[in-house]
């Protein structure tokens, strides 16, 4: 045995349980290999590294009071150090131990799942009498598990024993006043490994950030460990499985997200696609589509987008799924809406998934994702690369084109907007075509600035974001400018989206209606598509949208339609405040699941005043009772699919 000062010793326990759960992670995949058809030793190799970062996160939140316990140098551990000593040996081997056994027990229960078990895990079993009987069968059941479990613990309680903590000369001011200085940078990386990452880019680490590391959707539970899904997903709601029709045929007859093929001419399969998706940018900046706001005078925040959709098919009623640019990302590219929670941290979030980006890869297109933050932000690169789209450019890849200086950075975010769309417009230049793009602005968030150089070229306003609005869009304009001179630009179709809506101050943008309207546009050089059309529109439209336009006859999943079928249902479904609206034809209706509670009729009621939900009047009740009807199958599609793992086609 080996003794060992305390943050050698502590760095050495860390060890260990890397070894341990990566031993865990190689058994996961043998024991379930045929899951995983057509995965190399190389992939495996990037997958097990991969997976070292979701295991930090979750030996830090198993064993952080056992960090702390060791590390402090308080004096009453002088006089109970062997007491103290032992109740943390025997607390850091029992929660080691239950890790090590969910690993396992997950490594048996993922062949009846095809996923990691969530916390929803427990709920599921909360009513079984006889667990401890079912485990206990599996021992012998799966004697081969069973086998290799008792040798793992053997090399853990082995690696246990290997080395134990010297005493320390506590006593003196010098000791306390070091040891407690080395507490902070403990506690400060601590935070950054549960976290999986740090600033204000970085969303806590969550299981679709698996999908970094993967080229299927399945191989994310290769990625992932069980103590971290489960921990991760306490106190995640979890869906309601709906059962308001009795057999499937029935419930496809009100609403399907499988879409057939349906094409019969030639699809244009030499039209790049370039979409563009602004932050922030809801439906209350444009003075387009608010021609009648304060009575008429109303200008909006920006022009050149204004102009664009003058010239596109521009959607009056466009609407997000959310509030937040994680809802967006899921809904535009894989036609996949956030429901309660958002998509890619739901329990849900390793569900199998494909997105527009497959779809074009498969016709041979070159997709890439263009987003000026830290590589990594949001978990963009991995949803982005689940939905087919296999490049990745960020604030890194701008950097390494030499462009990058002081003056580049927003100091919170990433590459001003004007600066990194620019580096976008000659990367796209260099990509062999037909392509397919997606990009991410950022420069219209809080904290609302701009670059000095743009000071004082905007006009005033009182409105949060007045200025950051302008200057965004004088990025959009400024990208335009240099990509319609390149080659490509003619054969190109570009959609203009926002991720959603943000601080509204006009009335008519206060209630739940107006708060989620955002613009959704698409834009062809030539002005072929040119219409603004009154039909309700939605973020998880644009996927088979855009198939639709480049006329590509594919199967595919989607809980949104394409916007020009004229034979497909026109809606938009959101959460708002504990319930389901859906918007569709004049109607707002909210349904929490088992009642309505609101319908208006928004085309003369947009601020949402007069609720219709009484009436007898029999126009409104049959259209209550059609959208009532529409919004149980769809939530019984979503809901069901979500729970079963059903979001891609069965082929």
């Amino acid at each position: 045995m080996y003794s060992l000062s305390k943050y050698p010793f502590l760095a050495l326990r860390l060890i260990t349980l890397f070894v341990i759960y990566t031993t865990c992670r190689i058994i996961f995949f043998v024991y379930n290999i045929e899951f995983f058809p057509n995965t190399d030793i190389d992939a495996l190799g990037y997958m097990l590294f991969g997976g070292m970062r979701f295991d930090l996160t979750a030996i830090l939140y198993t064993n952080g009071l056992y960090l702390l316990a060791v590390a402090i140098p308080f004096p009453f551990r002088l006089e109970y150090t062997k007491y103290y000593q032992w109740f943390w040996n025997l607390y850091y081997l029992v929660i080691n131990t239950i890790a090590i056994a969910v690993n396992f027990i997950d490594t048996i229960y993922y062949q009846y799942t095809l996923h990691r078990s969530t916390f929803m895990v427990i709920s599921e079993f909360e009513n079984e009498s006889n667990v401890g009987g079912i485990i206990f069968s599996g021992l012998f059941d799966f004697w081969p598990l069973t086998l290799a479990f008792l040798l793992v613990m053997g090399l853990f309680v082995f690696l246990f024993r290997l080395i134990k903590l010297a005493p320390s000369n506590m006593g003196s001011v010098a000791f306390y006043s070091i040891y407690l200085l080395l507490v902070i940078p403990l506690l400060y990386f601590s935070i950054i490994g549960i976290r999986g990452g740090f600033g204000s880019h970085t969303r806590p680490i969550a299981m679709n950030n698996a999908g970094e590391y993967v080229t299927r959707a399945s191989q994310m539970s290769i990625v992932l460990n069980t103590p971290f899904t489960l921990i991760r997903t306490i106190k995640k709601k979890a869906f309601t499985r709906y059962s308001f029709f009795e057999t499937e045929s029935e419930l496809k007859q009100v609403f399907d997200p499988e879409h057939p093929k349906r094409f019969t001419q030639e699809a244009q399969l030499d039209t790049n696609v370039v979409i563009l998706i602004m932050e922030s940018f809801g439906a209350e900046v444009s003075g387009f589509l608010n021609k009648e706001l304060d009575n008429g005078t109303y200008e909006g925040l920006v022009p050149f987008l204004d102009t664009l959709m003058a010239d596109s098919l521009t959607f009056e009623y466009g609407f997000a799924h959310g509030r937040k640019s994680i809802d967006a990302i899921p809904a535009i590219v894989s036609g996949i809406p956030s429901m309660i929670v958002p998509y890619v941290i739901s329990n849900y979030g390793t569900n199998k998934i494909n997105g527009l980006g497959s779809i074009l890869d498969s016709q041979g297109y070159y997709t890439a994702f263009f987003h000026g933050a830290p590589n990594g932000s949001m978990g963009f690169n991995s949803i982005m690369n689940l939905a087919g789209f296999r490049s990745y450019f960020g604030m890194s890849e701008f950097k390494q084109a030499g462009l990058y200086n002081e003056n580049s950075y927003d100091g919170t975010w990433g590459i001003w907007d004007d600066e990194f769309m620019q580096y976008m417009a000659s990367t796209i230049n260099e990509l062999p075509q037909p392509f397919a793009t997606t990009f991410f602005s950022l420069s219209s968030h809080h904290p609302n600035v701009i670059p000095e150089q743009f000071e004082n070229k905007f006009k005033e306003g009182d409105t949060i974001g007045n200025y950051t609005f302008q200057y965004a869009d004088y990025a959009l304009k400024h990208f335009f400018e240099v990509a319609s001179k390149m080659p490509w630009y003619d054969n190109t179709l570009f959609v203009i989206v926002a991720d959603h809506a943000t601080t509204n101050y006009h009335s008519e943008y206060k209630s739940d209606f107006g708060r989620y309207r955002i613009p959704i546009v698409f834009y062809k050089p030539d002005g072929s598509l040119r219409k603004l059309s009154q039909t309700v529109a939605q973020q998880s439209d644009i996927f088979p949208t855009v198939l639709d336009i480049l006329n590509i006859d594919e199967e595919y999943f989607s809980y949104g339609n394409s916007l020009i079928d004229s034979d497909s249902p026109k809606f938009a479904v959101t959460y708002v405040n504990n319930n389901y609206q859906l918007v569709m034809g004049d109607w707002v209706m909210q349904y929490d699941g088992e009642v309505v509670n609101s319908f208006y009729n928004y085309k003369k009621d947009i601020e949402l005043t007069t609720n219709l939900v009484e009436s007898t009047e029999p126009a409104v009740l049959q259209d209550l009772e059609k959208m009532t009807v529409f919004l149980k199958a769809y939530l019984q599609q979503y809901n069901n699919r979500m729970i079963e793992d059903r979001l891609v086609l069965d082929n």
